[in-house]
C-alpha cells in the first residue's frame, strides 16, 4: 500500500475502488489521474470497462431516483 493525500492505494483497484475515487475526485480534481499512475499492475482496457459500467449504474440509479420523485 501507499499513501498520497492521506488515502491509501491499493495495487489492485476494483470497480467499487475506481467509484470511490471517481467520487473524491468531484472534490480534488486531477487527484484520479495521479493515483492511477502510481497504481501498479492496472490493465487500462478492465478499467476503461469497469468506469463505463460505473457510469452507466450512476446515470440508472439518478434516473430511477428522478422517476420516484415524479
Amino acid at each position: 500500500m501507499e499513501t498520497t493525500h492521506h488515502m491509501l492505494i491499493p495495487r489492485d483497484i476494483t470497480a467499487k475502488g475506481v467509484a470511490e475515487l471517481m467520487i473524491y475526485r468531484s472534490k480534488k480534481s486531477g487527484l484520479v489521474e495521479y493515483m492511477l499512475k502510481k497504481a501498479r499492475n492496472i490493465d487500462l482496457n478492465l478499467l476503461r470497462k469497469k468506469l463505463s459500467v460505473i457510469k452507466e449504474s450512476m446515470s440508472k440509479d439518478i434516473i430511477s431516483v428522478r422517476e420516484d420523485r415524479v
